[in-house]
């Protein structure tokens, strides 16, 4: 009987689907989606896919501790991909502004004075 009980409070202590994790690396996964990462962060925005699609397998087996961990690290790997995301676009915009401003040297330079 001490078993049936420790058993029972190990289900009880880790629930089969942790909605709070899985609605929060969903939720990042679309804002990563958003801010660009498809184009700029592909790799670890699939990284962050397969991990929730490995957390839902994993509840769907009654492992809710495991599946809890994945839907946190797919939550990171979201953070990952969208931050990436930012700091390409950004180095983009950066590379086109130079592109410009060497432009308008290059014909301040050729204007008569």
């Amino acid at each position: 009987m001490g078993a049936a009980v420790v058993g029972l409070a190990g289900c009880a202590a880790s629930p089969a689907r942790p909605e709070a994790d899985f609605s929060r690396a969903q939720t990042l996964i679309q804002s990563a989606e958003q801010q660009g990462a498809p184009e700029f962060a592909a790799a670890d925005l699939e990284r962050a896919r397969g991990k929730l699609n490995q957390a839902e397998i994993v509840a769907e087996q009654g492992n809710g501790e495991q599946a809890a961990r994945l839907a946190q690290e797919a939550a990171v790997d979201a953070e990952l991909a969208a931050a990436r995301a930012a700091a390409a676009k950004a180095r983009k915009a950066a590379d086109e502004l130079d592109q410009s401003l060497e432009t308008l040297r290059s014909e301040a330079q050729r204007a008569p004075r």
